[in-house]
């Protein structure tokens, strides 16, 4: 039977062209969607980097900080205990249990000549007092005499201070003569001059990060010229609050001065004086060196990653009839963690 002619057209025409566009476009739309997928990734990347970097630098830091915190808490596990024979560390801890049962603080200045005493009667290599005396004393009663005769004009109480308790007196005679170490705070204004031992330095330069202040608050100048050493009282704190550096040395004007901690080794170690290279970025005292960064600042471990310190509350040590032990050969920090004596454990001394 013939085929009719426009067969092949029908059979043709029930079948979809062939055409190459038929097959490339939903590749090209899913090349497309793929591209414009990664360049929304590359945007948000960028974004979050210069959040990171610009809009919230002090997020990054913590989080830079929280990294290395992690990496020193894993050094430290490799770190064996203090070797045999090292100096120990311990705190006179004037803590909210002692201001119960000794009195609300500030205490007399007396009670911490007691402190001081004690420590050095147990042979304590250094004593270093983690509160500013940038007073003089008001509650002893030669410092009352003399308040009161300088109210009423009366020069005759003026002149009983003179007989009765003094205990400014009494605290510089505990100081005199011993490894003790007094502590000064910066300011931004230029106020007293900060005794300390000679600082010889090379290379200055290297230090320029370094903490500096235009001045510092220091102690009455009867006390600190009966303390042996003298260093800073004041801890840098990162945003979120934890204190994660340590001077070893601060500026105080055109002056280099060394950290509270520091100071205490120095005197521990009978040594006259400091150097400090900023180009080969080290430092010694006595036997004692090592490395100095360009801020001049020690970067601590995170606290749960460090060997304990041992604490002592003060009434303890003040309640003792004889020589406390644990104080005999260590450096001994005399401070507090009494919240009255403010959140970072030290005040001022006022009254």
């Amino acid at each position: 039977m013939p085929v009719p002619s426009n067969a092949p057209a029908i059979a043709c025409s029930a079948i979809p062209p062939c055409s190459p566009n038929s097959q490339t476009r939903p590749m090209i739309r899913l090349l497309r969607g793929r591209i414009a997928a990664a360049a929304l990734g590359a945007m948000a990347c960028f974004v979050v980097y210069v959040a990171f970097t610009l809009l919230l630098p002090d997020v990054r830091q913590n989080l830079e900080e929280r990294a290395t915190d992690l990496t020193l808490g894993l050094a430290m596990e490799l770190v064996a205990t203090p070797a045999p024979g090292s100096t120990p560390v311990v705190v006179i801890d004037i803590d909210a249990a002692s201001t119960g049962a000794i009195g609300a603080w500030p205490w007399r200045r007396s009670l911490l000549a007691d402190l001081v005493d004690k420590a050095a009667a147990a042979g304590a290599v250094a004593i270093a007092i983690d509160i500013l005396f940038a007073d003089p004393d008001q509650r002893s009663p030669a410092a009352l005499a003399r308040r009161l005769g300088q109210m009423v004009e009366d020069p005759s109480l003026a002149a009983l201070a003179d007989r009765l308790d003094d205990d400014d007196r009494r605290f510089a005679q505990a100081l005199g003569g011993r490894p003790t170490v007094l502590g000064f705070a910066l300011t931004p204004t230029a106020a007293k001059t900060v005794r300390g031992a000679p600082v010889l330095v090379r290379g200055r330069a290297g230090l320029d990060g370094m903490w500096r202040f235009a001045g510092a608050d220091a102690p009455t100048e009867v006390l600190a010229a009966a303390a042996t050493g003298s260093g800073c009282l004041a801890l840098p704190g990162d945003s979120d609050g934890i204190v994660r550096r340590l001077p070893l040395f601060v500026g105080v004007g055109d002056e280099i001065r060394p950290g509270l901690a520091l100071e205490a080794v120095r005197v521990g170690v009978g040594a006259s004086l400091y150097k400090l290279d900023g180009g080969q970025g080290r430092f010694a005292t006595g036997s004692i060196t090592g490395a100095l960064a360009a801020d001049a600042m020690l970067r601590l471990p995170p606290l749960a990653a460090t060997p304990p310190i041992k604490a002592i509350p003060a009434r303890d040590v003040l309640a003792a009839n004889g020589p406390v032990a644990a104080l005999a050969g260590a450096i001994v920090f005399i401070g507090g963690s009494a919240p009255e004596l403010g959140a970072c454990g030290r005040q001022r001394a006022r009254r």
